[in-house]
This record gives structure tokens, sequence and C-alpha cells, in this order.
């Protein structure tokens, strides 16, 4: 059966499917991703960024963006080009370390007639257990589509080769319905 990542990884990369919550701790504990504080709850460090990189956001300036997007304003626009060269740069990464790679599969919002897919692909065990946490359970339909992330807290892309403000990247490209996500280990950048 095709799923949604069968163009992107090989059969090299373990893929740790929907992993359930203890899995995802065991993980990030064995990873030395963090800590159990006296209640139980994992402690992590989010690195250089302990809050959103505003100055980092991107939006791939089409026609699906280019009438709903305040260009004036922080957000940054980035063209398809760069997106897909970004993007290929993820994966060639990806394969080229031979990580585990997390996938979750889950859903935002209450309302089925505002519901959104959301697919994570993510080497960290931390950041595929807060998407668990913080989104809702996986919808076989999603009334508004579904958005793939690619994420990686440990990937520096290179700002000279693409234009960028630093190595550091939160690119959202509405058309294909794509975020990349790289450079920060703060987990609320996935929500």
């Amino acid at each position: 059966m095709p799923v949604w990542w069968n163009e992107h990884i090989s059969k090299d990369i373990k893929l740790i499917n929907n992993p359930p919550v203890a899995t995802l701790l065991e993980n990030s504990l064995q990873a030395r991703a963090g800590h159990l504080s006296a209640s139980g709850a994992l402690v992590v460090q989010s690195g250089e960024f302990t809050g959103r990189a505003a100055e980092d956001k991107y939006v791939v300036k089409n026609e699906s963006s280019q009438d709903i997007i305040d260009w004036q304003g922080q957000i940054l626009a980035m063209n398809d080009d760069v997106f897909i060269r970004i993007k290929h740069d993820y994966f060639q990464n990806l394969h080229s370390r031979k990580r585990d790679m997390y996938i979750i599969e889950s859903s935002v919002g209450a309302d089925p007639s505002y519901s959104m897919g959301v697919h994570l692909l993510t080497p960290s065990p931390v950041h595929a257990l807060f998407c668990r946490q913080i989104m809702r359970e996986k919808r076989d339909r999603a009334q508004l589509g579904f958005f793939k992330i690619y994420h990686d807290p440990d990937l520096k892309l290179d700002p000279g080769k693409f234009g960028l403000r630093s190595s550091t990247i939160i690119a959202l490209n509405f058309k294909t319905k794509e975020i990349i996500i790289c450079g920060t280990g703060y987990c609320g950048e996935i929500k």
C-alpha cells in the first residue's frame, strides 16, 4: 500500500510509524535527549532557541499564497525553487546519516469540517512525542487536506546556498502543503 513517505525514504532508513508514547519516551531517554523529573515528566533542553525563531519563518510565494499573506509583515518570502532545493538537502542529509526516522500521523481541528491532517517526519523522538501529545488522533478524512512536516532539529542549512537569514528555517508551502523545520530544537515550531 503506497503511503505518503514512499517517494522520499529509501529502504535503508528505519521508519518508526506512529509509535506509542511509552516508546517515544523510552527512546528519548536512551538517546540522552532529556531526563525524567521527580513527577515523571520528560525534561529536555531546546538548545539555542527557547522560543520560536520568528526571524527565520518563510512562506513560499506562489499562486496559493500571494494574495493571503501580508508580505509587509515579518514573514519572509521564498520561491518554489529554493523550497525544493532545501527539501532535497533535507532528504539527502537524512539518507547520508541513516538515522531512525519517526512518523507521526495526526490531525488538528476538533470540528471535522475544519480538520487538517498533519504528517510529521523527524529523527527526534522528543519532537515526535511532542507532536503525539499536542495534536489530535489521525482522521482518515481531513476536510482541509494533509500537511507534511519535514523536521530535523540538528540539520543546519547553509544560509549562503539558499539565501537564508541563518541556518535555521521554518518554511511553509501552501501549494504543496509541506513544511520544513530545520536547525531548531524548540518543539513549539511544530504546532
